[in-house]
């Protein structure tokens, strides 16, 4: 997949939502081709089904456009769930 995007410039656009909770499962394809995947996931599914949430890690290139959709496509994040999220992704727990 990462060798074909590539030798067409195109985006890849990963929905990774069950991956984490797969044992033993191969890299995600983000880790092949970091520089043009937009990779999705969510704590819904890897969590408790209350905290609803999920993130979009995306290249600098496309940061931007995926702000401006996500602006006018999505009502905001729970302030006291999205805090919880960003505290497990920057410690790691």
């Amino acid at each position: 997949i990462a060798a074909v995007a590539r030798k067409h410039d195109i985006a890849i656009i990963e929905n990774d939502v069950l991956g984490p909770l797969v044992e033993d499962r191969p890299p995600p394809v983000a880790a092949f081709a970091p520089e043009r995947t937009l990779y999705v996931t969510s704590f819904t599914k890897i969590t408790v089904p209350g905290l609803r949430i999920g993130y979009l890690a995306a290249p600098d290139r496309y940061v931007a456009a995926v702000a401006n959709r996500h602006l006018v496509s999505n009502w905001m994040a729970t302030p006291m769930v999205a805090e919880i999220a960003t505290k497990w992704v920057t410690d790691g727990t």
